[in-house]
């Protein structure tokens, strides 16, 4: 009997109906003198393409799905996310993402160590160095993707009322009364806006500094009660493109305080990984797949905040940046270190160890 052979899918091979083949190898072996030379090849060419269909091509999508929950924010982070399901990245790898959203960092983290989720979108590199202070949680999930900015492709914008007096930053340097600037909700964002402030100089009274968050930000600017707002994207890009508020400097936490840093990263659940080896390799398959369509289509990409981010202004849509989305390597490790260094030198934490963190790397990497 002819063999036929089948492409592995995903490390498995297909179990392949050999019917057709053997059909075929009898047709050929007791009739083969009754067919002239061209017919014979055309229907060689015709048997050759439905063993093709038969057995299942490079590209067939599998013939199994795994549900994997998938936990998000509704912020640009979650892009390679958004990109792999609507694109269909996920469902050729014969994964189902099964997405829920959440509103804060320290939610998302709190549901992926608890095995509410399986996998999450986008958490904080602020909640990544809290952990690293508590060895037995950090050992709950390994850290696959990493989010990273820089003053190209920022996450920080200082924001002003459009009627403010301000036009620049050193107009607000030489200040002799003390202001009150907004930032972002945590800990960590008001200490590097408290480090930004320090690092322009001159300042007769340092700054006060008010947590808010996002929607009450473009309030405040209106109302007075802060000067400015240390915003984080695509707050930032929302705020301005309103008209009612400008940009005072564009990328302040990464050109005077961290440079290259990794805002977040995308992790699973250690023991989703334990037991799904396979199905962890297949998402991240999928991932860099997402990854690549965002790098060449970055505007196709954003549409799908637009869903996942409710960015239905077009003109914020446009503001926005996308951060850099990058697997493990020395590289992003040393980004990913440089936020709970700074936080720790400050005193917001105590002695941590981030080469304690777990990754989860790519297969033939």
């Amino acid at each position: 009997m002819i063999a036929c052979w089948s492409a592995p899918q995903h490390d498995k091979v297909r179990t392949v109906d050999f019917l057709f083949c053997h059909v075929f190898f009898r047709i050929m072996t007791h009739h083969i003198k009754m067919f002239s030379a061209a017919a014979i090849l055309r229907f060689c060419l015709f048997a050759f393409a439905v063993m093709i269909v038969s057995c299942g091509g490079k590209n067939a999508a599998p013939t199994t799905s795994t549900t994997v929950r998938g936990g998000y924010l509704p912020v640009t982070s979650g892009l390679p996310l958004f990109v792999g399901i609507e694109q269909g990245y996920f469902k050729e790898e014969g994964i189902t993402i099964e997405s829920q959203l959440f509103q804060t960092s320290n939610q998302l983290a709190d549901a992926l160590l608890a095995n509410r989720i399986d996998m999450d979108a986008g958490t904080s590199s602020f909640v990544l160095a809290g952990l690293a202070q508590e060895p037995e949680r950090l050992n709950l999930l390994r850290v696959a993707l990493c989010i990273e900015v820089d003053s190209t492709r920022w996450m920080s914008r200082l924001v002003v009322s459009a009627n403010s007096p301000w036009k620049s930053i050193e107009d607000i340097r030489t200040q002799k009364e003390s202001l009150m600037i907004g930032c972002f909700p945590g800990i960590a964002v008001k200490t590097f806006t408290g480090m930004y402030c320090e690092s322009l100089g001159a300042w007769s009274v340092l700054p006060q500094f008010t947590e808010l968050p996002p929607p009450a930000q473009m309030g405040a600017l209106m109302a007075g009660s802060v000067q400015a707002v240390m915003a984080l994207e695509p707050m930032g890009s929302i705020l301005i493109a309103g008209g009612q508020c400008r940009e005072l400097e564009r990328a302040p936490i990464e050109r005077h305080v961290l440079g290259t840093w990794a805002g977040g990263y995308y992790s699973f659940a250690e023991p989703f990984v334990t037991k799904n080896p396979a199905q962890a390799q297949a998402i991240l398959r999928a991932l860099d797949k997402a990854v690549r369509f965002i790098e060449q289509s970055p505007d196709s990409a954003k549409q799908y905040l637009k869903q996942y981010a409710a960015l239905t202004n077009d003109a914020a849509l446009a503001l926005t940046p996308i951060p850099y989305f990058r697997f493990p390597s020395a590289y992003t490790h040393t980004n990913l270190y440089r936020v709970a260094d700074v936080l720790t030198q400050k005193g917001v934490l105590k002695s941590t160890d981030m080469s304690k963190i777990r990754f989860l790397q790519r297969e033939g990497q």
